[in-house]
């Protein structure tokens, strides 16, 4: 949050002003980093649970593009990437497809924004329906939340009994991806100024 970020760099400048220890300074900096991103990851996670369902089905078909291509243009991600209508959608929120070696993979997606409670396996029954209808073998479902263990096991059967992967995000996983590729997020570089031994060993 923001509150946290101005709280972080106050500390930082705090502990670089009044300590003469680098390696102190160091593992002070590589502790607040992770404590920092144990914050944004809650902070991010109750903001994706925030937003409206629609908003939320665009992001996850933004954050797949990242995922698969970097950063891109809007004009590209039209090219691989759609957003099915608000209304009468067949159970498929968006469409991704991902440009391989020997052509492409289209990957359907259900996105389920929950504020408590977890993906059940009659929601994989009915995405299962969905791709079915679309002849597809590939889906992801995304949600903010988590999968019952009912949930998983039918993943895992109709993968083995049906030849479709439906790929599992829940909102712990989709939070780190958007942190890796930077979605949603803005990284902050800190510099240490520290004396070049090597610049006065070939001092004559």
């Amino acid at each position: 949050s923001l509150k946290y970020c101005k709280w972080f760099d106050l500390i930082v400048e705090e502990t670089i002003v009044s300590s003469n220890n680098k390696k102190n300074i160091s593992e002070t900096i590589l502790e607040l980093n992770e404590n920092n991103r144990i914050q944004v990851t809650k902070d991010l996670l109750y903001r994706l649970k925030s937003i409206g369902h629609f908003q939320f089905e665009e992001l996850t078909v933004n954050v797949l593009c990242d995922y698969f291509y970097g950063k891109i243009t809007d004009e590209f991600k039209k090219e691989v990437a759609t957003t099915t209508k608000k209304t009468g959608d067949g159970g498929i929120d968006g469409i991704v497809n991902k440009k391989e070696k020997f052509g492409q993979r289209t990957y359907y997606i259900q996105a389920k924004k929950y504020s408590t409670g977890s993906v059940g396996s009659q929601e994989i029954d009915s995405f299962f329906a969905a791709l079915s209808r679309k002849g597809a073998s590939d889906g992801l479902l995304i949600t903010t939340s988590t999968f019952s263990k009912p949930a998983i096991e039918t993943i895992k059967e109709f993968e083995e009994k049906k030849n479709v992967k439906i790929i599992a995000i829940d909102g712990n996983e989709l939070v780190k991806i958007m942190l890796d590729y930077e979605i949603g997020t803005k990284h902050k570089t800190i510099k240490l100024i520290e004396i070049d031994d090597s610049y006065f060993l070939k001092l004559k």
